[in-house]
């Protein structure tokens, strides 16, 4: 079941949070967001364990507050749907992950942050640096 939290950006546009791991749920939520005009991201990382309260993913853990501070802080001159999607440490060994074969993601690594149906991306290491994420919703942000 997804989950969605609003969050009023500094000003302007604002961003929506909405968690879901479900793939098909993922891909039928983003694309009739995009058929509505909306601006959509993925954002894949590790999925934190239910008995150890932890996340599998050390860089997922390093880039989350880096995240968190730029969606909060950001002004967007519209509304960002940022679907978060916990992926689990087995499935990133599966080569016939259903994220991994989609030729509109080609998940390779978490943390990983696509534009949806755009030609942008920032992964891996790259989620730990405030410009990167920039860089991919530059059009979106407040000049």
């Amino acid at each position: 079941m997804a989950e969605s939290t609003p969050e009023a950006a500094a000003s302007g546009g604002m961003v929506e949070r909405i968690t879901e791991c479900d793939y098909a749920k993922v891909i039928e939520m983003a694309d009739d967001l995009m058929g509505k005009g909306e601006t959509v991201v993925l954002y894949f990382t590790g999925k934190v364990d239910e008995k150890t309260k932890k996340n599998w993913c050390s860089d997922c853990v390093k880039s989350s507050p880096i995240v968190e501070d730029f969606l909060k802080t950001t002004k967007f001159t519209k509304k960002i749907h940022v679907i978060e999607i916990p992926i689990c440490k087995d499935s990133m060994k599966d080569k016939n992950n259903q994220w991994k074969i989609n030729k509109d993601i080609m998940l390779k690594n978490v943390p990983t942050m696509i534009l949806w149906k755009g030609s942008k991306d920032v992964r891996d290491k790259q989620m730990m640096k405030k410009d990167m994420l920039k860089m991919l919703l530059e059009e979106f942000i407040e000049k």
